[in-house]
């Protein structure tokens, strides 16, 4: 008659105890990149929202518009400023994007601006260009982007009122500091 060990464990190859081991230590991993937001207002068609990473105390801050809202299927524009004071203006397409095609964006009837976007839809300004762009939202009266839609090359706009983007970016602003 063969002894057999009450351990569960003491013949088992390291490789069978390697896998529950790495499932507990992803879950607290994730656990551990647990981010709260603590701050969302709706100014029109522009909302500022911020959040808490806990564990690391860092706090962000997003101007976008449309407001966040689950299976909008709308395509959004956000404004960031950076630590050095730049900002960067975002438009991120929500349908597939024609390759090689530009997006424009247009605030009232000022020229427009132009960006190659990325592969998953999402176009950005930087710089001066950018800044231009904040000063000429906080004066405007609506903002329209245009890109080609993958599906039969044809243009799509979409529109968000300007009105309360100046409040907006006050209170963003003011969020960052």
């Amino acid at each position: 008659m063969e002894h057999r060990s009450q351990n569960p464990f003491a013949k088992r190859p390291i490789a069978s105890l390697a896998l529950p081991l790495l499932a507990v230590a992803l879950v607290l991993a994730t656990a551990a990149e647990a981010a709260y937001v603590t701050y969302l207002r709706a100014f029109g068609d522009w909302s500022v929202a911020c959040a808490l990473d806990e564990p690391t105390r860092y706090r962000w801050c997003t101007l976008q518009a449309p407001p966040p809202t689950l299976f909008d299927g709308r395509s959004e524009i956000a404004v960031a400023e950076q630590r050095d004071g730049s900002f960067l203006v975002t438009v991120r397409v929500r349908d597939a994007v024609l390759a090689g095609a530009p997006v424009y964006l247009r605030i009232d009837d000022h020229p427009p601006y132009r960006a190659e976007p990325t592969r998953i839809g999402e176009a950005t300004w930087r710089g001066a260009e950018a800044a231009a762009i904040v000063e000429d939202l906080q004066s405007g009266l609506n903002v329209v982007f245009r890109w080609f839609a993958a599906s039969d090359s044809q243009p799509r706009d979409e529109q968000f009122s300007l009105d309360g983007f100046a409040i907006a970016l006050a209170d963003y602003r003011a969020r960052l500091r």
